[in-house]
């Protein structure tokens, strides 16, 4: 089952074109694959005729991610018009959604969840292509026990140190774990969950925001087991190699 959301945000140029985004992700939406997608109500209305009979549609609002005080420290190297405090803290919401589709499966629904970014369709752009990768991934194994990631930075023999990846996750993205694909079964899922709160808390505790990518890098560096890392880009590879 594929896993994603759009939550449109409003950055300092105002409200975000959700028409045209929603029409960008129409390769997503029509496919005819086993899919939840959680969004706003006003955009499950405007995309509901593009979308397969096998999707199901979730109603999620903005409001329900927790606020960001303002005033808490972001990373320095970042893009200051896209990787605003809203942003930072959405990203942080892919395993909450993740775990939340795990825990609502149904009798009969696939055992395997595979997150896909709202918008990887822009690494692609061959519809044909991309939608063949989409139905490669559905048909791929369930991984046994572990969280299975897009990586592009190598991790090397020795892992990850924790204190390093905190240091440098202030100052800019770690790409050890790309963000947009990830999957699993629901424990492994729900663990990543139960992790990603641990790390949550401490930032809150610091007053800080990093990029999901950087957190999941601190709980590579306590819980390698966790995961299982394939060799990928922001390229097709992202979704073709899982």
């Amino acid at each position: 089952m594929l896993v994603s959301a759009y939550v449109p945000l409003v950055d300092r140029f105002g409200q975000p074109d959700m028409k045209g985004y929603l029409r960008r992700a129409e390769p997503l939406l029509e496919l005819d694959v086993p899919k939840k997608i959680f969004m706003p109500r006003k955009c499950i209305e405007m995309c509901r005729s593009q979308c397969s009979p096998s999707t199901h549609l979730i109603p999620f609002e903005s409001t329900d991610i927790p606020p960001v005080d303002p005033e808490w420290a972001l990373p320095v190297q970042r893009n200051v018009h896209k990787d605003v405090p809203e942003y930072l803290q959405m990203t942080l919401h892919k395993t909450k959604w993740m775990s939340e589709a795990a825990r609502s499966r149904r009798e009969g629904d696939p055992e395997h969840l595979i997150w896909v970014d709202f918008g990887l369709f822009h690494v692609f752009n061959d519809k044909e292509r991309f939608q063949a990768a989409l139905r490669s991934v559905i048909r791929a194994p369930v991984p046994c026990n572990v969280v299975r990631v897009a990586g592009i930075w190598p991790v090397g023999s020795q892992g990850l140190d924790y204190a390093n990846v905190w240091r440098d996750g202030q100052q800019r993205v770690l790409w050890y774990m790309a963000g947009g694909v990830f999957g699993g079964s629901a424990g492994p899922l729900m663990e990543l969950q139960r992790e990603m709160e641990h790390e949550i808390t401490v930032l809150q505790m610091q007053k800080r925001l990093m990029w999901e990518v950087n957190v999941w890098a601190l709980i590579l560096a306590r819980r390698p087991d966790l995961f299982q890392v394939y060799a990928s880009d922001h390229t097709p590879a992202i979704l073709e190699n899982y």
